[in-house]
């Protein structure tokens, strides 16, 4: 059996042609819903109040600062200025002194001190003590006890000084033999042999040395 194929071609899918019609429904209601809900009036208003209010207000701000003065720089004459006023001020003058006043009597000067202004001598060297030796009698009954003979006097000075400090009595004698001078170191005088041996012996013990017994004038 045959079909026909041209009836068929012919026929349209019945959704396919509501969709542009609902497109132009849903603008149409949009359109209108904001028509209602937004007044043109109310828009125009709050574009003037919060958008183009702002740009007056800036206007004020320049002018304020262009009202401003410049603030005049202060002087640098006010040190002058207050010197002028000082130096024109009354100044009080003083009375002149009486002459009546005695005058002040003039400051005697002081004596200096005579032995601040002399210059210190230098202090002396101290003086060696001089041995004074003792006088020897001249008797025929007096002896002598020689514990050495030196040609330099500083031994003999020596010696003699080491025999004082043990007590014992010591005097220098000076001869001179063949144009040579020797010095003495002598114990005495004692008036009797034995004392001189006496003290010949003391000698020996304290300085290991034997003197020789001598009459005074020998």
């Amino acid at each position: 059996m045959a079909r026909d194929y041209g009836k068929n071609s012919n026929k349209r899918p019945p959704g396919k042609s509501s969709g542009p019609l609902l497109w132009v429904f849903v603008s149409f209601l949009l359109g209108y819903l904001a028509a209602t809900l937004f007044d043109m009036q109310t828009v125009k208003d709050w574009v003037n109040h919060n958008v183009l209010a702002e740009k007056p207000q800036a206007q004020p701000r320049v002018k304020r600062v262009a009202d401003r003065k410049p603030e005049l720089p202060k002087p640098k004459f006010e040190f002058y200025t207050l010197l002028s006023r000082d130096s024109s001020a009354p100044t009080r003058r003083t009375p002149p002194p009486s002459q009546n006043q005695s005058p002040a009597p003039a400051a005697v000067p002081h004596a200096s001190n005579p032995s601040a202004s002399q210059p210190l001598s230098p202090a002396a060297p101290p003086t060696p003590p001089v041995t004074q030796s003792n006088p020897v009698t001249g008797t025929n009954d007096a002896y002598l006890v020689q514990i050495a003979a030196f040609n330099k006097r500083q031994d003999a000075e020596r010696l003699k000084a080491t025999l004082v400090l043990k007590g014992f009595d010591v005097s220098l004698m000076t001869v001179t033999q063949q144009n040579n001078s020797w010095y003495r170191v002598v114990v005495g005088p004692y008036h009797s042999r034995a004392e001189a041996e006496k003290a010949q012996l003391a000698v020996a013990r304290t300085e290991h040395i034997k003197g020789i017994i001598r009459k005074l004038d020998a």
